[in-house]
C-alpha cells in the first residue's frame, strides 16, 4: 500500500466513523445512503490501489469523483443540490472535499466574549439599512452580482449569515468572503456556519479578527439602539456533537463547561437586561429553526431552544440561511397574540431549484407566504434566482424586502 493510498483510506475511514456515529440521526433521504456509498468507495480505493497526484484534498476529491462510488458519496453529501456535474451541483467533487476535511478536523478554541463585550450600539440617526445574505460565499457570477447590488445600495450594516465554500479554510475565506463581501457604511459582520466548521473554524475565526469585520474575534454579537435589539448567534460551533456535518444548529454544550454554555449565558443575560425590555427583537443565525418540504415540516431542536429563551412576551423576527432558498414564512403563533416571523435568506450563491405551488409546502403551523419561484436567465436553466434581503429600520418599524441577483425587488415585502 502506497503512502498516497494509505492517506486516502485513512480519510475515508475517518469519514465512515463519523457517519457511523450519527447513523441514528435522521437526515435528508439522499444522505441516508452515505454509509453504504462510503463503504463501496473505500473498498474500491483499496482494491484498485487508488492514489492521487498529490495529497491536497482538492486533488484527492477530483480523483475520487471519477468513480461511481465517489459520485454516490458526493451526491449523498450534497443531498439537496441540483443534479449534475457543474459547480455546486450534486456531483461536484467539492462535496467530497467537504467530507474529507470534516472527517479529520477538530474545532479551534471557542472565543468567549467577556462581560459586556460583543454588544455594539447601532450607529447613525434616522432610518437604518441592513443588508443580509446567506450561503453567499461561492465566488460565482450570482454571488458577485449580489455583492455589487448590495454595495450600490450602500447599507449601513452588511451581515453575512454564513457558509463560505467549500470548507471555510483560510484560502476560501480570503477569496470568497474577505475580498468580495461588500462592507456596510457603519459596520460589517459575518456569522459562523457548518461549512466554515468543516476545517474546525480556523479560517472563520481568523477572518472575524480582520479589520474589515466588527466581530472583534467573537462569533456571536448584538447590535442595539433605543428601539431594536439585534442578536446574532453562532449556531455552528456547538453543532459538532449534535449532528453529522454540523447540519442541525445548536448554541451550547452543557458537557464542556464553562465555554460550552458561555454563549447561552451571554444570551440569557442580554435578554434579561431591563435596558432592552421594550425593544423589538431580531435574531440572526446561520442554521434554520425549521425546514419545510412538500406536505411536511421538520422543527429543529434549535427552534425550541431559541423560542424558549426569548420567551412569549417578545415581538421577534428571525432570519437564517443554511437552506438554499429565499422564503418568507407565515407568522408562527407562540402564544396568544404572540407571533414569530421567520425568513430564510440562504439563496446567496448556491444554485437551487425554484419553488412550485407554495400551498404544497409545510403544514398548518409552518407554511410559506412567499418563496422564490422564478428561474434565473443565466447559468443552469433549472436554477432559481439567487438573492439577498434589505431591512430598513425606521424607529420601531421595519420594512423587509427580498431582492434578486439582478437587483430587482421581489414581489413580497413587509412593513410592520
Amino acid at each position: 500500500m502506497s503512502d498516497g493510498n494509505h492517506f486516502i483510506l485513512d480519510r475515508l475511514n475517518a469519514a465512515f466513523d463519523k457517519v457511523d456515529r450519527f447513523e441514528t440521526i435522521s437526515g435528508p433521504p439522499p444522505r441516508q445512503g452515505l454509509r453504504n456509498a462510503l463503504l463501496q468507495l473505500r473498498d474500491e480505493v483499496n482494491a484498485r490501489g487508488v492514489v492521487a497526484p498529490n495529497l491536497e484534498l482538492d486533488t484527492v476529491a477530483h480523483c475520487l469523483i471519477g468513480m461511481n462510488s465517489g459520485r454516490d458519496v458526493a451526491k449523498a453529501v450534497a443531498a439537496r443540490e441540483l443534479d449534475g456535474f457543474g459547480k455546486y451541483e450534486n456531483e461536484d467533487p467539492g462535496w467530497i472535499k467537504c467530507l474529507l476535511e470534516y472527517a479529520c478536523s477538530h474545532p479551534v478554541d471557542f472565543p468567549v466574549a467577556p462581560p459586556g463585550a460583543a454588544i455594539y450600539p447601532l450607529q447613525g440617526s434616522g432610518d437604518l439599512k441592513i443588508a443580509l445574505a446567506g450561503d453567499w460565499g461561492t465566488n460565482n457570477p450570482p454571488a458577485v452580482a449580489i455583492a455589487g447590488h448590495i454595495k450600490a445600495a450602500n447599507p449601513d450594516y452588511a451581515i453575512h449569515l454564513g457558509d463560505v465554500y467549500y470548507v471555510g479554510d483560510p484560502k476560501d475565506e480570503l477569496a470568497n468572503l474577505v475580498d468580495l463581501w461588500p462592507a456596510g457604511r457603519l459596520g460589517t459582520f459575518a456569522l459562523n456556519s457548518n461549512h466554515e466548521m468543516y476545517c474546525g473554524g480556523v479560517g472563520y475565526f481568523q477572518v472575524i479578527r480582520n479589520q474589515k469585520f466588527m466581530n472583534q474575534g467573537f462569533s456571536y454579537f448584538a447590535l442595539h439602539n433605543s428601539d431594536w435589539l439585534i442578536i446574532a448567534l453562532d449556531t455552528a460551533y456547538w453543532a459538532h456533537d449534535q449532528s453529522f456535518l454540523y447540519e442541525d444548529g445548536y448554541i451550547s454544550n452543557d458537557c464542556l463547561l464553562p465555554k460550552g454554555t458561555a454563549q447561552r449565558d451571554w444570551l440569557v443575560q442580554l435578554l434579561a437586561d431591563p435596558a432592552h425590555a421594550n425593544k423589538r427583537l431580531i435574531i440572526l443565525t446561520h442554521h434554520d429553526g425549521f425546514d419545510v418540504d412538500a406536505g411536511i415540516a421538520k422543527e429543529k431542536a434549535l427552534f425550541q431552544v431559541i423560542t424558549g429563551l426569548i420567551g412569549n412576551t417578545r415581538d421577534c423576527l428571525w432570519y437564517w440561511g443554511h437552506v438554499h432558498a429565499g422564503i418568507a414564512y407565515k407568522p408562527i403563533k407562540l402564544a396568544d397574540n404572540i407571533f414569530l416571523r421567520a425568513r430564510c435568506v440562504g439563496h446567496g450563491g448556491v444554485p437551487y431549484p425554484p419553488f412550485g405551488e407554495l400551498s404544497d409546502y409545510g403544514t398548518a403551523r409552518y407554511s410559506i407566504e412567499w418563496a422564490e419561484q422564478e428561474k434565473a436567465t443565466s447559468g443552469d436553466p433549472r436554477r432559481a434566482l439567487n438573492g439577498y434581503m434589505i431591512l430598513t429600520l425606521s424607529g420601531k418599524r421595519i420594512n423587509e424586502e427580498f431582492y434578486d441577483e439582478n437587483g430587482r425587488r421581489r414581489s413580497w415585502s413587509s412593513t410592520s
